[in-house]
Order: structure tokens, then sequence, then C-alpha cells
């Protein structure tokens, strides 16, 4: 039934039990009484945009749903009806978990180049190799972190996570990271 309580358009959806397939059906009137919402059709496009962006990006969800409202421009009224952007984190959180592959649970697995990649094109996986004691050794740093780290005058290193750090200008930055896995 509409979501307007005074239209009297009525859908049916019906799933057939043998093939899964889904249909709708239509009972009594089939044309809405109403003219459709301008900002629910905007609120649509919107989430469309933001779910793709979401399954291609892996920036932070909260700021891809701030850049796309910016972005967009929408109406006082969609702006209303648009719930805040922190609350839909977590739907297009669940919408981008589908997209990552699960964790590894043994050492032999293959690296998908979209995660070798920074920014979509500069190489961010330096070096993945089996280690003699059968670990594995994955190095992954960007060519702005590698400059950084040749220009700077000291070097740390946190053995808990295996992050390198570098003293820049006073400023401690984390250089790459190292993870050293062992059966």
């Amino acid at each position: 039934r509409c979501e307007t309580r005074i239209c009297s358009a009525t859908l049916i959806k019906t799933r057939n039990l043998i093939t899964g397939i889904h249909s709708i059906s239509s009972v009594g009137e089939i044309h809405h009484l109403h003219a459709p919402s301008i900002a629910k059709q905007e609120i649509r496009v919107f989430r469309a945009q933001v779910k793709r962006h979401v399954r291609e990006v892996l920036t932070p969800i909260a700021l891809l749903i701030e850049r796309e409202m910016r972005k967009v421009n929408l109406s006082s009224e969609t702006q209303q009806l648009l719930t805040h952007p922190q609350h839909m984190k977590a739907a297009f959180g669940r919408e981008r978990h589908k997209c990552i592959p699960n964790i590894p649970q043994s050492l032999d697995f293959i690296m998908s180049h979209v995660y070798t990649l920074a920014r979509g094109f500069e190489h961010f996986l330096l070096n993945d190799e089996t280690t003699v004691s059968g670990g594995r050794l994955l190095i992954f740093s960007s060519n702005t972190q590698l400059n950084d780290l040749f220009k700077s005058s000291y070097v740390f290193c946190d053995g808990t996570f295996s992050i390198f750090f570098f003293c820049m200008n006073n400023d401690i930055k984390p250089f790459c990271r190292v993870t050293i896995t062992k059966d």
C-alpha cells in the first residue's frame, strides 16, 4: 500500500517458492492519487550515490556522506527528511562490509590488486614475501610516506605493531605498516 494514507494505490509482492522469483501484482487502484514527493526522490538518488561511493572508495564513510551532502545541494525539505550522517554511517558501513573480503585464516591468501594501490594508482604494497621461518612479510607505504621518511632526521620503531615513525619538523608521523605473521 502507498505510504500516503489518503492514496489507495496498492501493490502486492509475492515470491514463487519453487523458482524464488518475486512478482508484483496490483489490486484495486493502480495509479496514485497524489504527486510524487520530490524530496523522497532526492533522498533515493543521494543514497544511491553514497552507496556507490562506499563500495568503490575506501574513504571513511562519514566523510563520504558529508562530501556528497555538500556536492548534491539538497533542498531544505530533503535535509529535514534525511537522517543525520552519523546515523546513516551504520547502514552504509554494512554495505561496505559486503564488498570487503573476509579476514584470511592462513598465510596462503592472494592480495587483491585493489589493496596494493594507494589512491587508485600509486603503489602501496612495497613487499610481499615469505620469511625463512615460514611467516609472511608485507610492507605497505605510499610514495609520499617514503619521501617524508628519507627527509626525516630521526626514525623510531614501535615493536608492538611494527610501525615505523619518523620525526620531521617536530611532527611525528607513521611511515609504513609492516605486518609479520607466523603460523
